[in-house]
């Protein structure tokens, strides 16, 4: 990928990571959820960043993030 920034790749792997880790329960099931629904998720995964810290949940938050993001094309 040229001139694409290598943290950014890093970054986008694991939210892939992330997403296909719960593709058998889950799969897409983000692309029908109600919008209020993902943005009260993001709430919640914002929570668990703030009280443990762990660079981990940051994957979760940028993932609904995406997934509000692909919601208003």
């Amino acid at each position: 990928m040229d001139g694409v920034r290598p943290e950014l790749v890093q970054f986008v792997e694991a939210m892939e990571k992330k997403l296909r880790k719960h593709d058998a329960e889950r799969g897409n099931s983000w692309k029908t959820c109600d919008a209020g629904f993902l943005q009260n998720r993001l709430s919640q995964e914002l929570r668990e960043y703030t009280r443990s810290g762990d660079r981990k949940e940051l994957t979760d938050i940028a993932n609904f993030c995406m997934f509000l993001w692909w919601r208003e094309e």
